[in-house]
């Protein structure tokens, strides 16, 4: 383009909307956390810039108050204390407005910076595309008397053979009256898990399938 002797050379408008669109702005949300934090640091630093003002202007006001009969006579005692509150109020006002502008980018410049972190999903071991403990779970809804009599007739065994290592001098009816005593309370416990356990997955359905439709 040519105007008043000058080129100009201008990109076609599609590419331009496709400059314009291919820097997407992040959008963020400052969570309530994150305004308490940036109103504790403005308050603070407007405390500050207050008491320095006031440092600052109320050995001033008392010296030309003792020392100036024109500012002796020329301004009340209200005078006297705007003097010295006015300059503090300016200041915690501009210092807390400072403070919480800076917070406020530092925080924004955070979270685009995490934004920006690319992130991994953890390694979950699979079976048969599920995860372990949900393919163990399935099975154990659709299995349970297998479930049991392992697990059952694995512990009873342990503790027979338990009994047999322990107390070898005791007669074999007696060890098998104990071990019987301790499998009673295993097998109960067993079958009341499995009852639980089961009725737990028929209200939530397999893992890996729908929820039952209520």
């Amino acid at each position: 383009r040519v105007h008043g002797g000058t080129f100009f050379f201008t990109k076609p408008k599609q590419e331009q909307s496709q400059m314009s669109t291919s820097l997407p702005i992040p959008v963020t949300k400052t969570a309530p956390k994150d305004w308490d934090q940036i109103l504790t640091e403005a308050t603070i630093g407007g405390t500050k810039a207050a008491a320095a003002a006031t440092v600052v202007c109320g050995p001033l006001v008392y010296l030309l108050n003792k020392h100036h009969s024109g500012f002796r006579s020329g301004l009340g005692l209200s005078g006297k204390v705007a003097t010295v509150v006015i300059p503090a109020v300016f200041a915690f006002w501009s210092e807390s407005q400072f403070v919480a502008i800076r917070a406020r980018s530092s925080i924004i410049d955070h979270e685009v910076a995490m934004s920006q972190i690319p992130t991994t999903t953890p390694w979950v071991p699979t079976f048969h595309g599920l995860p372990v403990h949900h393919a163990a779970a399935n099975w154990l809804y659709d299995h349970p008397f297998a479930f049991i009599s392992g697990a059952g007739g694995t512990a009873v065994s342990s503790i027979f053979l338990m009994e047999r290592l322990k107390n070898p001098a005791m007669s074999l009816s007696s060890q098998i009256m104990h071990t019987r005593v301790y499998a009673q309370g295993i097998v109960v416990t067993l079958l009341c898990g499995v009852m639980v356990f089961r009725d737990y997955m028929g209200r939530r359905g397999k893992f890996g399938e729908d929820k039952p439709s209520e």
